[in-house]
C-alpha cells in the first residue's frame, strides 16, 4: 500500500514528457516503469479483496461498497440483464473500487498536510473554525456529514486549501473522445489535453490576491466568474471554481479522465 501511494505521488503528480509526446512511452522511462508497477500493485490488491468478498458474500449483510456493487451485479444476473449493458462486469466493479481507492488515499493525505500547514500559519482561521464547530456541534457528539451545511467557514477553508495548493497542479491528462470546442478553441478527437489547474487557481483576473490564503473569498462565491461563463458558455452550478473547471473540460471532451500513460 505504501509503495503504491508513494509511487503515484512520484509519477502522476509531476510533469512527464510522455504526456506531451506519447511516442516516448516506447523508450526506457523510469517514471513510466514505476507507474506501471504501481498500477500492477493496485490491481493485485483490488483483485485479492474482490475475490475475498465474492467468496464471503451474503445477501443479508452489506459490509461496504464492494458488497453493494456485488449485490447489484448478482441482482442484474438474476433478472437476466446483461452486466455489460449496466456496467457491472468484474472489470467495471474493480475499476470503480479502484477509482474510489485512489481518490481516497494520497489526495486526502496531501490535502490534510497542506491544511495543517496553513492552519499553523493562520491561527485566526483555526479559532474561527473552532468557534463554528463549538457553536454548531458542541462537545457531546462527533461531527456528521449532515453538519457540513452548518459549517460554512470550515467548508470555505477546505476549498481554499484545494485552491491554493491543488493536489495535482496539472491534473490527470485527458483525451478528447470526440471533436469538441471550449470557448474559442477547437479540440480534435484524440487530442491529449493537459489542464493547468494551478494557473486557473492563481489567475489574478479571477481571484483577488491569489497567492494569499484567505477562506473568505469562497463565502457565497458563484461557480464561475462572468468572464468564464461568457467565454465558454458553460452551465452554472453550485460547486466551486476548482471543481467546476475540471467539470467544464470533462463535459466538453466526453467525460474522459484517464491517464494515457498507463
Amino acid at each position: 500500500m505504501l509503495q503504491y501511494s508513494q509511487g503515484i505521488v512520484d509519477t502522476v503528480a509531476k510533469d512527464s514528457l510522455v504526456d506531451i509526446f506519447p511516442w516516448l512511452q516506447h523508450f526506457p522511462n523510469e517514471d513510466l516503469r514505476m507507474l506501471r508497477s504501481c498500477v500492477s500493485i493496485r490491481d493485485k490488491l483490488l483483485q485479492k479483496k474482490y475475490d475475498e468478498h465474492k467468496a464471503n458474500f451474503s445477501e443479508n449483510i452489506q459490509r461496504d461498497l464492494l458488497d453493494a456493487l456485488l449485490r447489484a451485479k448478482y441482482s442484474s444476473e438474476n433478472n437476466n440483464t446483461s452486466t455489460q449493458d449496466v456496467g457491472l462486469t468484474d472489470d467495471h466493479l474493480l475499476m470503480t473500487v479502484g477509482d474510489i481507492f485512489g481518490a481516497g488515499v494520497e489526495t486526502t493525505t496531501t490535502v490534510l498536510k497542506w491544511a495543517v500547514l496553513y492552519l499553523i500559519h493562520h491561527p485566526q482561521v483555526q479559532r474561527k473554525i473552532q468557534e463554528e464547530l463549538d457553536t454548531n456541534i458542541g462537545m457531546d457528539r462527533h461531527p456528521q456529514v449532515s453538519d457540513r451545511a452548518n459549517l460554512p467557514y470550515l467548508e470555505a477553508t477546505i476549498k481554499e486549501v484545494l485552491r491554493i495548493r491543488p493536489v495535482s497542479p496539472l491534473l490527470i491528462p485527458h483525451v478528447a473522445l470526440s471533436d469538441a470546442s471550449i470557448g474559442e478553441y477547437f479540440v480534435q478527437k484524440g487530442t491529449r489535453v493537459i489542464i493547468n489547474l494551478w494557473s486557473l487557481h492563481h489567475d489574478e483576473n479571477e481571484w483577488k490576491n491569489p497567492e494569499v490564503f484567505n477562506p473568505e473569498i469562497h463565502s457565497g462565491s458563484a461557480c464561475w466568474s462572468a468572464s468564464a461563463q461568457a467565454a465558454g458558455q458553460i452551465r452554472s452550478c453550485s460547486s466551486t471554481p476548482e471543481i467546476s473547471s475540471h467539470c467544464q473540460v470533462q463535459d466538453r471532451l466526453g467525460k474522459e479522465g484517464t491517464d494515457p500513460r498507463v
